[in-house]
């Protein structure tokens, strides 16, 4: 097989995945949870993107005192919810 239809093959193997994932995201995400999780970060300071693959984005220019400011605003909002 030449390079161009292994690549498509491919190509349709991850069109594939993506559906089914977003299939699941669509019966297993409680959307209102994940928002009120947004809204509460953004009023404590922490500005995350709001897309629902990118909430948990940390990156290498966060020191450990931001990833851990994010895990204790995390901890709180848990701990709203079960209270």
């Amino acid at each position: 097989a030449e390079l161009k239809d292994l690549l498509r093959a491919d190509r349709r193997k991850q069109d594939g995945f993506l559906d089914l994932a977003l299939a699941h995201l669509d019966t297993t995400v409680d959307f209102d949870l994940a928002f009120a999780q947004w809204i509460h970060g953004i009023n404590r300071g922490i500005l995350l993107p709001p897309g629902l693959d990118e909430q948990w984005l940390i990156s290498i220019m966060h020191s450990e005192a931001d990833a851990m400011r994010y895990a204790s605003v995390f901890d709180e909002f848990v701990a709203e919810l079960v209270a």
